[in-house]
């Protein structure tokens, strides 16, 4: 059974959804989803949470489920919006997870809350933007992306709205088209992947997800997906050298969404940063490894406990 989405209201009249899983009196994790996603996609893991001792809060970003998509949205608007959320929930401090494109919306918390993100985790998280293309190995889909975000200029984004709306009723028949037939459009994308990835998306469990996420694919979330894509692969207008608090990176050798290289990167630039290198795994490690991944956050709540009686 799928948790209620709860939905609260921002400081600019913003809607930012989200769902909770574990333990309710649990160490607070934030948990941000890859692009497209949806925070639905952590309910798997509330037993896995449970056993961690974890409340984990999973949260819809900008323009996905029921949060209110953000025009014009930079990287660093997200922290006020999960600062807002944490004041809502009565959270003085917590921990954040992400995956996939959530790993730089996590980091970006830890940067500019580390009075209230007590540690990081990023997994399978896309690095930095650099003059180095770290495509070695990556999927043909997303190494055109990444190649077409890092090159076209913001001062552009207005042709590209206009050429959105052009091309708009074309989107809408392909988004029907996989709508109607999301099987088809799965085994097509499983198809570039690792086996090791293949094995897991057609978990019950996890195939009935990617299900709905397909269904659910309208040209309003593909509008998010690209804003979101284009922030990824942009400068994020913050340094990962500056981020204070504990980071810890896992990433799957075998990953062809964001290859190795990345999460080796970043392990070099993040200060006070753990990395966790998974051979055999690949970008879906976060199934198979959430428990671990909640357990090494909920050590370090009992250590920092510990350390303040």
């Amino acid at each position: 059974m799928r948790p209620d989405t709860i939905a609260t209201r921002l400081a600019d009249g913003r809607n930012l959804a989200w769902i909770e899983v574990g333990s309710p009196d649990g160490v607070p994790v934030f948990v941000f989803h890859g692009c497209p996603g949806r925070s639905y996609e952590f309910a798997v893991h509330d037993h896995t949470a449970h056993a961690a001792g974890v409340r984990l809060i999973c949260v819809d970003r900008p323009g996905y489920g029921y949060s209110t998509y953000q025009p014009r949205r930079k990287m660093s608007d997200f922290p006020s919006d999960i600062a807002q959320l944490a004041d809502h929930l009565g959270l003085d401090s917590f921990y954040v997870v992400g995956h996939s494109q959530g790993g730089p919306h996590a980091l970006v918390c830890a940067r500019f809350l580390p009075e209230r993100v007590l540690a990081c985790a990023v997994v399978a998280s896309v690095a930095p933007p650099l003059q180095s293309d770290l495509t070695e190995g990556m999927i043909t889909t997303n190494r055109i992306q990444q190649t077409l975000y890092r090159n076209w200029p913001p001062s552009l984004d207005p042709l590209a709205l206009s050429l959105g709306w052009l091309v708009a009723p074309l989107l809408a028949a392909v988004l029907r088209s996989q709508r109607r037939h999301p099987e088809s459009g799965l085994d097509s994308f499983a198809k570039m992947l690792p086996a090791c990835d293949v094995e897991v998306m057609h978990r019950p469990a996890i195939w009935s997800q990617h299900l709905d996420e397909v269904r659910e694919f309208t040209p309003a979330v593909a509008r998010t997906a690209v804003q979101d894509m284009a922030l990824g692969y942009r400068d994020w207008e913050f340094r990962v050298e500056d981020i204070e608090v504990p980071v810890h990176i896992w990433h799957g050798g075998l990953d062809r969404n964001v290859p190795i290289s990345h999460g080796r990167l970043m392990a070099k630039m993040i200060p006070n940063a753990t990395l966790h290198e998974c051979p055999g795994e690949g970008h879906w490690l976060v199934v198979d490894h959430m428990g671990k991944i909640l357990g090494v956050l909920a050590d370090l709540s009992r250590t920092r406990a510990s350390q303040h009686r």
